[in-house]
């Protein structure tokens, strides 16, 4: 009996943490160097370090450039999410978001920019 209270617990959390997971949060990005331009879907939204909001029901890519670097390009979506999460840059609580406090999440990360032409 005690084991099935303990197994009943752990899937009581398991499924509390998966299914409670905000759609909609902000990512907070910075490179090493800073200064570079950061596009989401072609739209530029600011110079790092930047945040901006992002929805999970409406993955976007995001375009990282700045000079005399390689450009980045990544799938901001749910699998963009969870490995973030994974290396621990995701975190849960009450956040501005469209322009008022509401459960979301914060994702803070840093992209190493690669000199162009082996400089």
């Amino acid at each position: 009996m005690n084991r099935r209270v303990v197994v009943t617990l752990l899937l009581s959390i398991f499924i509390l943490v998966l299914g409670c997971n905000p759609k909609v949060g902000l990512v907070v990005l910075d490179t090493r160097p800073p200064g570079a331009t950061v596009y989401l879907n072609d739209t530029i939204v600011g110079e790092t370090p930047v945040t901006f909001e992002l929805d999970m029901d409406k993955p976007v890519t995001l375009k990282i450039l700045k000079e005399g670097y390689e450009p980045k390009t990544e799938s901001l979506n749910v699998g963009w999410a969870k490995s973030e999460y994974h290396q621990g840059h995701y975190g849960k609580g009450d956040y501005l978001i469209k322009g008022k406090m509401q459960k979301g999440f914060e994702i803070r990360t840093i992209r190493d920019l690669v000199r162009s032409g082996g400089g």
